[in-house]
């Protein structure tokens, strides 16, 4: 759904894309922008993990691109079902893109994770090492370059606003020092 998020999102003419969890909230009003020189991992402090970096691969939270960037990974991958893997699989994605990938691990940029229940529609990806041991080879083919032979358009809605928290899609745009909210709504081909 990202992938499709984005397409849409150039297409109204954004360039920079944060990728956030839903269940992520900004403890410090921290600094939502991208890097033109690496992609930002901006979500890296997390109060489930006493503030610190999980592991040294992890890229899941927040995560600040450029459209070239994006580009350049392929986006996410379309082939993850369920819960877990996503993250890890952009992971391979930088690391086999020989992109830089900041880590603000900083004072001012630490974030809360909203404590819930798994989402009973979401379950544990049972596929996800298997997945993970051929993402690298995958990248070129299945990601944003593949997006239109997945999900069809449905609607999208634009609204700009000071953002704290995020809409359903969990995307957010930043563009000329206001945030902006695009939802997009789209189906799942395959079904």
């Amino acid at each position: 759904l990202i992938n499709a998020g984005v397409k849409q999102a150039k297409k109204l003419g954004y360039d920079c894309f944060i990728i956030h969890d839903v269940d992520m909230l900004p403890d410090t009003n921290n600094d939502y922008h991208c890097n033109y020189d690496n992609i930002r991992h901006i979500g890296a402090l997390v109060d489930k993990y006493n503030h610190k970096m999980h592991y040294q691969g992890l890229v899941g939270g927040v995560l600040a691109f450029t459209y070239d960037q994006f580009k350049s990974v392929n986006g996410f991958s379309n082939s993850y079902a369920g819960w877990g893997g996503e993250d890890d699989d952009m992971f391979i994605r930088i690391v086999r893109s020989c992109h830089s990938l900041s880590h603000d691990i900083y004072e001012e940029a630490k974030f809360s994770m909203i404590v819930h229940d798994s989402d009973s529609g979401n379950v544990k990806n049972p596929d996800v090492y298997l997945q993970l041991m051929n993402a690298g080879k995958n990248m070129r083919i299945d990601g944003l370059s593949s997006v239109d032979t997945f999900y069809g358009l449905e609607s999208i809605q634009n609204s700009s606003t000071t953002v704290t928290g995020l809409g359903d899609s969990g995307i957010q745009f930043y563009s000329q020092n206001s945030y902006t909210n695009v939802s997009v709504s789209v189906y799942d081909k395959r079904q």
